[in-house]
Parts: C-alpha cells; structure tokens; sequence
C-alpha cells in the first residue's frame, strides 16, 4: 500500500540521478559494445552468456523427443503442417536460418550448443497466421538456455516520458520496421547455441537441424544507429533521441 501511494505521489516524475549499474547490467554491456559491428550489410552482435563457459549439456535428445511429437500433431493436422512448414521454408528462403552442415553439426561446441523446442501459435486476431515460438525455457538436466543468458539492459521506453512529450511538438511520427526482430544476426560462434530441428511433416528422411541466424536487440540497435551516424543523419539521430531515451 506504502510503494503504491508512492508511486501514485511521484506520478511523471523521476529523480535527476545516475542509477548504479549492476555487475551483471556492465557485463551485458560490455558484450554488446564488444561484439556487435555492421557487416556491411547488417548488424550482429553476440549472446549476452553470464559467463564465458556456460558448460550447457548435450539436450539433443529431449529436443528430439518435443519435435518428434510436434510432428505427430502435423501429420494429424494437413492444414496446421502446411501452414507451419510455410513459416519454416519462409525464414530459410528470407535466410533468418539455415540448414547445417555434417561437418558444422560434428563441430559443436561443445557446452555450448543448444537446441530448442518449438511449437506453433496462434493468434485469434489473425486467423490463419502462424507464429513458430522457440521455447528458451525448455530444460533438460535443470538447465535451459535462459538460465545461462543474461536479461540485458533495461532499454524500455518510460510510457509516461513519451506522453508527455507528445506535447512538444505539433506533429508526432510513428515508423514501423518489416521484420525488426530478424533484423540483428548472431555473430557465428555463438550461432550453435540457437539450432532447432526439423524436417517435412510425413518425410521419411532424417531429421536435419537448422540453425536460427538471428537476436532480438532491435532497442539497442537503434541507440547505436543514432549515435554512430549522429553527424550524418543529425535529425533523424535528434528524433531517435527524443522519442527512445529512458
């Protein structure tokens, strides 16, 4: 009751203090600022590990296991395994994953290597459309990739800020980019810990593991846009500034 009258008192408002950064907060940081580059084409960046060696066990089996029944489901269901399918042909042919090779599968690493689960939803707002979700909370031996990656900084955007600043300016400008959880790849040598398995629902052939190519750091990415080409595109850094800063 205490912290809520407290919150309601200090509604909109926020101290003009430097808050203390985590050990793991500066870690998280510290990655990011060290492994993510542009390739020329896109960015990519690397996993944000609580530690250097995360010593995950070999789960390949139980991740077979959950796909073996995910395939059940789809060979049950035509229209599920031809939507589902869809999605994963689309992510390989847009190349957010790609299929390994025997000689990539036999590198590992291992202790760091991982396969996930994945499943499909729905959303009842979007009949038709299917979403394959990988479950990173999946464990195997007490352990699930979540366990070993760090949550990151805090890049959420105060609601209250944005509302009030809303009030600045007579025109407000609201941008949307295609796809911009796919847009940031993993940098290689933490890809192995992003596989998952697959193959065509009824196939007969051996299963073959896909690596997924991509991170979701869209927040940050768009922080270190405005700031590495502030002096090129210095409305455009202004604006990021205004409407993305905590």
């Amino acid at each position: 009751m205490l912290q809520q009258f407290i919150e309601a008192d200090t509604f909109g408002t926020k101290p003009n203090v430097i808050q203390p950064i985590s050990k793991e907060e500066k870690r998280a940081w510290e990655i990011l600022n060290t492994t993510t580059r542009h390739d020329g084409v896109r960015y990519e960046s690397g996993l944000l590990w609580k530690v250097d060696d995360p010593n995950l066990p070999n789960n390949f089996f139980a991740a077979q296991r959950r796909f073996l029944n995910l395939e059940a489901k789809l060979i049950k269901d035509k229209g599920l395994a031809a939507i589902y399918k869809s999605v994963i042909d689309t992510y390989v042919s847009l190349k957010h994953a790609r299929k390994l090779t025997k000689a990539e599968i036999d590198a590992g690493p291992n202790g760091r290597t991982w396969y996930c689960p994945h499943h499909p939803v729905f959303n009842p707002n979007k009949p038709g459309k299917c979403r394959v979700v990988f479950d990173l909370s999946a464990e195997y031996k007490g352990v699930c990739l979540n366990d070993v990656l760090m949550r990151g900084p805090d890049l959420l955007t105060n609601l209250i800020g944005i509302l009030l600043r809303f009030r600045q300016h007579r025109v407000a400008v609201v941008a949307d980019v295609e796809k911009m959880f796919h847009q940031v790849r993993v940098r290689p040598s933490d890809g192995p810990a992003f596989r998952f398995i697959w193959r065509d629902p009824g196939s007969t052939q051996p299963p073959i593991f896909i690596k997924w190519m991509f991170i979701f750091l869209e927040r940050y990415l768009l922080r270190l846009c405005a700031r590495m080409r502030s002096k090129e595109l210095l409305k455009t850094a202004t604006t990021l500034k205004l409407f993305y800063r905590r």
